[in-house]
């Protein structure tokens, strides 16, 4: 048994964590929400996509976050593994995807949300 728990270990190790289906889903479309509290810890919540495969099944979305507060700027990188179940499938709109970020406390101010080729404004008072 501890020689499987080895071999798992490994191989997490050597593909960067669980296995991810089949597919990803990277980059942020929307940033719903525009106004967090100041001096406390908060969770921003960005969307992925507002118009999932309704076909696949989705993990939960992950979410790395680097604050810079000097130049007011959160960067952020979100994504979502998700597995196609049929290849025969209607063109339907599945749910929205989105991944929940956890933010340290900051200053207040208006701070430049960053993820690839999306950029928003958010304020923190």
């Amino acid at each position: 048994m501890s020689r499987l728990r080895t071999l798992l270990a490994l191989l997490c190790l050597s593909s960067g964590g669980l296995a991810c289906g089949n597919n990803t889903l990277e980059g942020i479309e929307a940033l719903p929400n525009k106004n967090y509290p100041r001096g406390v810890p908060f969770r921003m919540t960005v969307m992925l996509t507002a118009c999932s495969d309704a076909c696949s099944t989705y993990e939960a979305a992950e979410c790395d976050v680097d604050v810079d507060e000097d130049a007011k700027e959160i960067r952020l990188s979100a994504s979502a593994c998700f597995e196609r179940t049929t290849d025969d499938c209607p063109e339907l709109c599945g749910p929205r995807i989105n991944a929940h970020c956890a933010i340290p406390p900051l200053q207040g101010g208006t701070y430049t949300v960053v993820s690839d080729n999306f950029t928003s404004s958010v304020q923190v008072e």
